[in-house]
């Protein structure tokens, strides 16, 4: 086990130490300034959704609010570029801007960074469905 792992450990400890004893209830995900807990938005994998890139779409592995991770990547995608992409739900496309966060040979991790109005209800009612 990793010192990180460790550390992950120990704090997740004393938080549901503190929580249970009637002291701070914050998650130790909250206190966490590692990249991985940045995430404002819960993350959903159903229902599944694709993002596109012009006239290509690639499924997303799931989603938020405020990103995407997707399957596949476009041949020209460049990190923490900024693009605009369509939010595919069921037939119906909905226009955004993504940047591009984070990116390997299998996903990419997207940031939306604009998103009209009628996208985030579109996205809005998955959520409270």
């Amino acid at each position: 086990m990793s010192n990180n792992d460790k550390s992950k450990l120990a704090g997740e400890l004393v938080n549901t130490i503190s929580a249970r004893a009637g002291g701070r209830h914050r998650a130790a995900a909250d206190e966490q300034s590692g990249s991985a807990n940045r995430r404002q938005h819960p993350r959903f994998p159903k229902p599944t959704l694709a993002v596109a890139f012009g006239r290509v779409a690639f499924p997303t592995k799931d989603w938020s609010l405020g990103g995407a991770c997707i399957i596949g990547s476009p041949v020209d995608a460049r990190a923490n570029a900024s693009q605009p992409v369509a939010v595919v739900i069921g037939q119906r496309q909905f226009p955004a801007t993504a940047r591009i966060r984070r990116q390997d040979t299998r996903q990419l991790g997207l940031e939306f960074t604009a998103m009209p109005p009628e996208t985030r209800a579109a996205l809005g009612r998955l959520v409270r469905t």
